[in-house]
């Protein structure tokens, strides 16, 4: 089958129009492609600056719960706490003595003189 000049014409004639349109259709393939690949880095930067933030707001909680004390720490400071105040009803209960005292000395040293 040799095809003849009429053909042949009408083939390259037909090719030309096709050859563009699939230009154009590799074209828009190629920037949406494109397209995608910039929305990919920038959705991946705004997730690797959102890990870096959480990650360090991590660290942050990580070194305040070291330092915080824990359960039995607290248990001796009330206890600690309960002896101080045991303690300060004792010196209140000397101070009331003392006062009593110091009040009957002035009161003899106001009278007396």
């Amino acid at each position: 089958m040799i095809l003849g000049m009429e053909e042949a014409n009408f083939a390259l004639a037909a090719l030309g129009p096709l050859s563009a349109v699939g230009a154009a259709i590799y074209t828009w393939i190629a920037t949406q492609d494109k397209d995608n690949s910039q929305h990919i880095k920038a959705v991946e930067t705004a997730l690797s600056k959102a890990l870096a933030e959480h990650a360090s707001r991590l660290d942050k909680v990580e070194t305040a719960l070291t330092y915080m004390p824990s359960k039995d720490d607290m248990s001796e400071l009330k206890g600690d706490v309960k002896a101080l105040k045991e303690s300060q009803i004792g010196v209140r209960s000397e101070l009331s003595g003392i006062k009593a005292s110091v009040d009957r000395m002035n009161e003899y040293l106001l009278n007396n003189r």
